[in-house]
């Protein structure tokens, strides 16, 4: 695919709100941390799963998840996530319609 049909086709581009900047291998520990801290309504974590050893991401996943659950936060697709926004943008509350 050429850089220019990227325009034409129906992709959304999605970034990430929370970079622990676990590529640099912080302990699992700094990891969690930093994501907790920075945990919001909507936010998109980047974690890495490539370029060595991630057995403090796979950590940090394990500690994350149990807690965000704790304090009400759930855990959708990006796909969930944009049709909840969208919902919200809504005068009635009812999805547009695609």
């Amino acid at each position: 695919m050429l850089f220019s049909d990227f325009f034409s086709k129906p992709y959304v581009v999605v970034m990430w709100s929370i970079d622990p900047k676990d590529f640099f291998q912080p302990s699992a520990a700094a990891i969690t941390r930093s994501v907790l801290s920075q945990a919001t309504s909507g936010a998109i974590v980047l974690l890495h799963d490539g370029g060595g050893d991630r057995q403090q991401t796979v950590e940090a996943v394990s500690a994350i998840i149990p807690k965000l659950k704790q304090q009400g936060y759930r855990f959708v697709t990006v796909p969930q996530l944009l049709q909840m926004q969208a919902a919200q943008k809504q005068p009635n509350g009812d999805l547009k319609p695609k």
